[in-house]
């Protein structure tokens, strides 16, 4: 075995320690990496300074490389090649919208509720993968969060239940941000009254409604009564 062929045996093994590291570091990322993509980036990064090594590029070939990293890959579950957890969170959401199922209630949210569970799931990966890895459906989502609503639900309670269903022990909170634009209002808008409707006819008791039909049956005069027609009889003999 020549110089070059030891150096490469001990290259190869090297960068399958350094690939090795990378990918652990990339399984274990706050992200939650688990896609072949992210992965790669993770690796290329994390083994920046080894590619710098001349020796390493001039011995190591890219089939070298690339048969290791498959390894790993394959070793440590990111070789996912159907898009990352958010996309795949997202177009879940989209197909179960697609397909809804439930009653006047839960169809009304639908809509809202997947927009924002997509909002969420694109802003948060941890989120997404949970949304991804649940069997239960955007159907059995809005109906949990319609079931004991009554006639009416606020915004924000429907939004903490669509959460609540993913996440049970996770709250949502409401902010509201107020811009004022534009001049103080004048002392005539400060002082504005406000207009007043006029107050509605009040609605008479059924004993008024009573005495009132009564009374107006006594006040009708009775129609009066026509007499009968006078007959003549005529004899022409």
């Amino acid at each position: 075995m020549d110089k070059d062929d030891a150096r490469k045996k001990n290259l190869l093994a090297k960068y399958r320690d350094e690939v090795e590291a990378s990918c652990k570091r990339t399984k274990k990322c706050a992200k939650h990496l688990h896609n072949r993509r992210d992965a790669l980036n993770s690796i290329e990064g994390n083994l920046a300074p080894f590619f710098a090594n001349e020796i390493c590029t001039y011995l190591l070939t890219k089939e070298d490389k690339r048969a290791i990293i498959e390894e790993m890959l394959n070793k440590y579950g990111l070789n996912n090649t159907d898009g990352n957890v958010t996309e795949q969170a997202v177009k879940k959401i989209a197909a179960e919208l697609e397909s809804f199922a439930g009653d006047n209630k839960a169809k009304a949210v639908s809509k809202f509720v997947a927009s924002t569970l997509t909002h969420f799931c694109e802003e948060n990966e941890r989120f997404a993968e949970v949304i991804q890895k649940t069997p239960r459906t955007l159907s059995d989502c809005c109906a949990d969060v319609m079931k004991n609503c009554g006639s009416a639900i606020s915004d924000i309670d429907v939004y903490r239940g669509a959460v609540r269903h993913y996440f049970p022990n996770a709250d949502v909170f409401f902010k509201m941000e107020i811009h004022i634009t534009g001049d103080a209002p004048t002392e005539e808008e400060i002082n504005r009254i406000p207009e007043k409707k006029p107050d509605p006819k009040p609605k008479r008791k059924k004993s008024d409604k009573a005495a009132a039909k009564a009374s107006e049956k006594k006040d009708t005069p009775k129609p009066a009564v026509k007499p009968n027609p006078e007959v003549l009889q005529l004899s022409l003999f």
